[in-house]
């Protein structure tokens, strides 16, 4: 990723990848919304409906124990994900590195105890993965996020090898799979304030 700062809407970078130049720009606040509404109306199944189908599967096989092991998961990634939520903004580098200290031993216990589920629910989705259900149901939210990927990259993309846009979806998905996922990264990654311009 570059480290130069986004400092206005519009804004243009251009990343060389494999010989390929693509010039991207960061997108309006207005663009962005319109985006993140686009893709949350569009259907798919939360994750939490394949972790009930993967429990549904598992106790069918007469594994109750991961079936539980599946909602520990999830309890212990909410906690993991509450305990973040008191940890000052990323712009407060000073306060970041006193709430890592301070709260180093809570963090280790809290990602150990998900680590430890995480491998049960490995096991689990390794059981049911030839689920006629799960299977369709992964596939589902799997063209979803695909999409995702591939309107945001159609929205930031200006320019690719001196041929300006705007580009198709279906130039998008002509594109190497690994040049599509970094120009999504960078795209999205110019939505965010940089500390430079936080501190102005």
């Amino acid at each position: 990723m570059s480290d130069l700062p986004v400092l206005h809407a519009g804004q243009r970078r251009t990343i060389a990848l494999d010989g390929d130049a693509y010039t991207i720009r960061a997108l309006t606040y207005g663009e962005m919304s319109a985006l993140q509404l686009a893709q949350a109306a569009r259907p798919r199944p939360p994750e939490a409906e394949v972790t009930e189908a993967m429990a549904e599967a598992c106790r069918a096989l007469g594994r109750d124990d991961l079936a539980e092991a599946l909602v520990e998961h999830e309890e212990a990634q909410d906690a993991l994900s509450a305990h973040y939520a008191d940890r000052p903004p990323a712009t407060d580098a000073e306060g970041c590195r006193r709430w890592d200290a301070e709260e180093a031993a809570t963090t280790r216990d809290l990602r150990r105890r998900q680590l430890a589920f995480g491998r049960k629910r490995e096991l689990a989705a390794a059981l049911t993965s030839g689920d006629a259900g799960i299977v369709a149901l992964r596939a589902r939210m799997m063209e979803a996020l695909h999409l995702d990927v591939l309107e945001t990259v159609a929205a930031g993309l200006v320019i690719i090898n001196g041929v300006d846009g705007p580009f198709a979806l279906d130039a998008i998905r002509a594109l190497p799979a690994g040049h599509v996922t970094t120009l999504c990264a960078e795209i999205r990654a110019m939505q965010a304030v940089s500390r430079d311009a936080a501190k102005n």
